[in-house]
Parts: C-alpha cells; sequence; structure tokens
C-alpha cells in the first residue's frame, strides 16, 4: 500500500532511510522495471527441440562424472553412505528381496545419495558466496546438512522394515 502524504497531497513511498520517492518517480521506476525485463528477453525457439548431438552429451556426462570424482575425493560421509548403500544391496541379495523391496532400496539408496551430493554443493556455493563467517551463511550449511541427517534417519528406518523381519526369519528359522 502506498501512503499518500497528506501535507503535500501527493503520493509518495517511503524509502530506507529518508529517502522518498514521488508519484512520478514511482512510475518512472516502474516504467523502467518493465524496459529491464525486455532488454534482453529469451531466445524464441522453433517448435521443434534442437537435437543434441552426441559430442554435447558426452561432454555433459564427463561433467557428471567429474563432479562425482570430486565427491568421492574430497566428501568423506559420501563414501561412507556409498559403502553403506553396496552393504544394503548385499544384505538384500543375501536375504532374496523381492522386486518391490529392491524398488525400495534403491530409491532409498539414490536419495541419501544425492541429497548429499546437493548438500556438497549448497555447501560450495555458500562459501563461494560468503567465505567470511556469516550467520546465515552457517544456517543455510546447517539446514542442508539436516536433510542429509533426515534422509539417513529415514533409510535406516526403511532398512529396518525391508531387512529386520527377513533377518529374523533367516537367523530364526520357521
Amino acid at each position: 500500500m502506498v501512503p499518500i502524504d497528506a501535507a503535500e497531497g501527493r503520493l509518495s513511498v517511503g524509502l530506507l532511510g529518508d529517502g522518498v520517492l514521488q508519484r512520478s518517480e514511482l512510475r518512472a521506476t516502474a516504467f523502467q522495471f518493465l524496459i529491464a525485463r525486455h532488454i534482453d528477453p529469451p531466445p524464441r525457439t522453433s517448435a521443434r527441440a534442437v537435437p543434441q548431438t552426441t559430442s554435447v552429451l558426452l561432454r555433459s556426462f564427463g561433467y557428471a562424472i567429474a563432479g562425482a570424482a570430486h565427491i568421492l575425493r574430497t566428501q568423506g560421509n559420501a563414501r561412507v553412505e556409498l559403502v553403506i548403500g553396496f552393504l544394503a544391496v548385499v544384505a538384500g541379495l543375501w536375504l532374496g528381496l523381492d522386486p518391490v523391496a529392491w524398488a525400495v532400496l534403491a530409491l532409498t539408496i539414490t536419495l541419501v545419495v544425492c541429497l548429499e551430493w546437493v548438500n556438497t554443493s549448497i555447501e560450495l556455493a555458500v562459501t563461494l558466496a560468503s567465505p567470511q563467517t556469516n550467520p546465515v551463511a552457517k544456517a543455510a550449511k546447517d539446514v542442508s546438512a539436516a536433510a542429509v541427517m533426515a534422509s539417513a534417519l529415514g533409510a535406516v528406518v526403511v532398512g529396518l522394515f525391508l531387512f529386520g523381519p527377513r533377518l529374523v526369519a533367516r537367523l530364526l528359522g520357521p
């Protein structure tokens, strides 16, 4: 809501500090915004998508592999999570999981690993954007780490549901 300055009978908006925008300036600001939106419009594309060449696709895979290699080289937690995921697959083979249980296990492992990788990306981006100690940057890193922790705890619960009854049956017999 834009207040009307009763003393002057003009439309004005208070800014941070002592500045005030008058009605004509408000119009100019809105007009400048509308113009700025259209200075570099997105390129118009035809109805058909341009097909990707094999080299572009291979280059994209190369970047993805480089990112995975970076994470595995630098992030101990990611290596631990992959080892735990591998052990869960071995346990699934030993316990004879059914196809639905395999799907749940695969999605659970993928969720934890992907969230760890997203967490690493967020931490790197926040560190780049805010190299000095900053409470907001710390909060962003903490929240992304909490997402990984929540997924890992959820994976433990899924593991108990998938492996618990089968493990009890295997160890104690019918």
